[in-house]
């Protein structure tokens, strides 16, 4: 049996590729990147083998106001939409929301910064129960379809408005061979209602994030860099966690200008979520330009049923304006 209670707790997916879901970790992260404007869509499929296949998409796109009025600081405005569905009951998850945030530079050198950010929105889930079938259709005679039951009175939407908010440490060496962050934030605030029965005790369980990430490039001149990063995440009783690490190769250091650069570089990582999924992942960057691939091979209890099988996820990225280093004209290509 479906009850409202499980669809108000149950936790929200979380990409493997967490890193390109920038908004959806941290509303901290809006303008925070190397760039001018960052737009990215990401694409997930998964469990095709158990039935109907679980199925996500996103976009995001987000872009830095009054960039060195205050003396190096900055404002970050972003929006992201996501929807995901589950399974026979088409459950749907469906949200917009607006993220604002500010970045503070630290110090002269313009090497330390924290960022703090508010994000506001609205939320849809729905569900149909069409296509479930039910223990009471089952007679003596064999399955009849005509049978109505009482739990198909879950039929329908419940909408909300929600409210988060995080922060950021972020630390960009002026050689730009170390790079390194840390953030938390709160998702679902206020606990906003969340039900298809008018059940009013229902509410979505607040969300936590705590993410961090190490970028570091093996000398100034040097071509490979490592990135190990990780999220940890907890809604109501359940939890997430995913950590992992990318080895890339710089290609072509590309075209220069006032000591920043745009580059070519391939990426191959693993990524490892907790007890449930083992993700390589490859990578491919030129200029702005980003994609990203990873499968997801399933390693927990769901094997019985998966045989293993996970599905695919593929991220598109692209940065306006990108160019990695410092530069004491745009303190913002420090930034990953």
């Amino acid at each position: 049996m479906i009850s409202v209670g499980m669809l108000a707790q149950s936790t929200e997916p979380i990409m493997t590729q967490f890193y390109n879901s920038p908004l959806q970790i941290n509303p901290a992260n809006a303008g925070l990147f190397a760039g001018r404007a960052r737009v990215i869509s990401n694409f997930k499929r998964q469990w095709e083998s158990i039935g109907e296949p679980f199925q996500t998409l996103s976009f995001s796109g987000d872009f830095q106001v009054a960039r060195d009025v205050t003396g190096g600081d900055f404002f970050g405005m972003g929006i992201d939409i996501n929807q995901d569905k589950a399974g026979v009951s088409q459950l749907s998850n469906l949200s917009a929301n607006v993220s604002v945030s500010f970045t503070k530079a630290l110090d002269s050198r313009k090497s330390h910064f924290v960022s703090v950010g508010f994000q506001g929105g609205y939320g849809q889930r729905s569900l149909s129960t069409a296509n479930i079938n039910w223990g009471s259709q089952w007679t003596r005679y064999g399955f009849n379809s005509a049978i109505t039951s009482p739990d198909q009175a879950l039929d329908g939407a419940a909408s909300y408005f929600d409210l988060g908010g995080g922060v950021n440490y972020f630390y960009s060496r002026t050689d730009n061979t170390v790079k390194l962050y840390i953030g938390a934030a709160g998702y679902h605030l206020t606990q906003p209602t969340i039900s298809f029965l008018g059940n009013e005790n229902e509410v979505i369980a607040r969300k936590f994030n705590i993410n961090g990430g190490l970028r570091y490039q093996f000398g100034h001149s040097a071509n490979f860099s490592v990135y190990p990063n990780f999220i940890y995440s907890w809604q109501g009783p359940s939890s997430v966690f995913i950590y992992g690490t990318d080895v890339e190769y710089r290609i072509d250091d590309g075209s220069r200008s006032t000591g920043t650069k745009k580059y070519t570089s391939f990426a191959v990582g693993m990524y490892h979520k907790v007890s449930k999924t083992l993700s390589p992942v490859v990578k491919l960057h030129k200029a702005g330009f980003s994609l990203y691939i990873s499968y997801d091979f399933e390693i927990g209890n769901i094997t019985r049923v998966t045989n293993g099988q996970g599905g695919i996820e593929v991220g598109l990225k692209y940065r306006v304006g990108f160019r990695s280093g410092h530069d004491s004209r745009n303190i913002n290509n420090a930034f990953l």
